[in-house]
């Protein structure tokens, strides 16, 4: 046998947000995308005799069969049977015991109940995993959209949640097929907090009839729409960001602000750079911390950048992480933007790596939890 003839079936099964059949369909659909390969994608309602419309949970996946090498077929195999082959450079050692109790055995059985994380597998069937992955939730992506395009369906902006990745070699039904060490990060939420000298500010806000700002309010819808939809939230964090630097040219210079809402406008992390600075010393009050901004404005241009390859060429290829960063930043560049028009108190809400380049006081900003999910 050659390593063509070595197959691994893979199975991705998803939920599927607000898309379901009308009229009811209990038996399901079943697509198929390469008749040589059966490849096919099937989708069905979850529990298809009480709700055969699928309206309150429908399942979809898509089922590919790949070639691998011999030892990668073998390791496998044997670890859908719960054992682990040993292989050179592995990250463990026989027997591995973790906090005094036994994980796998000397002869590499695993203890019932413990999944080996991915990381545990060899090189070549975690980039295996990988590839197979990226690519069979893109083609099912892709055929969920076109169906819902063809026959304008309601659903969801990303159609589909919780992707979980099977396998099989020789066996009849499939096998959970793993899961990555994942580190989680993310901000703590950050709450009210009331006392006298909040008290005094939200009476001065109100007393001078203020609201807040739009563009203040469209990033927290990008804030919103990141698990939904990343690409949303990256088109709305570069939308809240011309917002505001345009009604702050508004505010500083109130004869610029018809070009300012009808012209076109140059690219926004030039007229930070630029625009804004030169209008405040015309003006007669110069910033003079602005060149303590300038990395804020640099990943701004990288936002527009990454926005224009979204909206022009289709091109997005963004970590959440990555989202996460840009819409701190526009976070911070709006709360900068509302000290330079006299609210004092915005100094204390930028993040700390920003108050410490400023020289300012931070305050209520949360903190960063990193979690990993799992050990080896």
């Amino acid at each position: 046998m050659d390593d063509t003839d070595y197959k691994v079936d893979f199975m991705l099964e998803v939920s599927v947000r607000r898309l379901f059949f009308n009229p009811g369909r209990k038996e399901g659909l079943v697509f198929k995308i390469d008749e040589g390969q059966q490849h096919e994608i099937f989708m069905r309602p979850a529990d298809y005799e009480d709700d055969p419309f699928g309206s309150h949970r429908m399942k979809c996946g898509i089922v590919i069969s790949v070639s691998c090498s011999k030892d990668d077929y073998n390791f496998i195999e044997n670890i859908i049977e719960s054992v682990f082959t040993p292989f050179k450079g592995m990250p463990i050692y026989l027997p591995y015991i973790k906090d005094g109790v036994v994980k796998l055995d000397a002869e590499g059985k695993l203890t019932e109940g413990y999944k080996l994380p991915i990381e545990g597998y060899p090189k070549d069937v975690q980039d295996l995993i990988d590839e197979i992955s990226v690519k069979m939730e893109s083609r099912l992506n892709r055929f969920l959209k076109i169906l819902r395009w063809s026959q304008d369906a309601d659903s969801d902006a990303e159609p589909f949640e919780y992707p979980e990745l099977y396998w099989k070699t020789r066996q009849e039904v499939y096998h959970y097929c793993g899961f990555h060490r994942n580190e989680g990060r993310a901000s703590t939420i950050k709450g009210i907090v009331w006392d006298a000298e909040d008290s005094a500010l939200a009476k001065t806000l109100w007393d001078e009839e203020h609201n807040e700002p739009l563009a203040h309010q469209l990033l927290r819808e990008a804030k919103d729409s990141i698990n939904k939809s990343m690409r949303s939230a990256l088109l709305m964090t570069a939308t809240s960001l011309e917002v505001g630097v345009k009604q702050h040219i508004s505010h500083i210079a109130p004869q610029a602000s018809w070009l300012a809402a009808n012209m076109p406008t140059p690219p926004v992390h030039k007229l930070l750079r630029d625009a804004i600075p030169a209008m405040h010393a015309l003006s007669g009050n110069p910033i003079e911390f602005w060149q303590s901004v300038k990395p804020l404005i640099l990943v701004c241009g990288k936002l527009f950048e990454d926005r224009n390859s979204l909206a022009h060429a289709g091109k997005f290829d963004i970590t959440f992480d990555k989202i996460n960063s840009y819409i701190d930043t526009a976070s911070d560049i709006l709360y900068i933007l509302d000290t330079l028009i006299g609210h004092e108190w915005a100094r204390g809400m930028v993040s700390y790596e920003t108050a410490q380049k400023l020289g300012w006081a931070t305050k209520r900003k949360g903190f960063i939890v990193s979690v990993l999910s799992h050990d080896l």
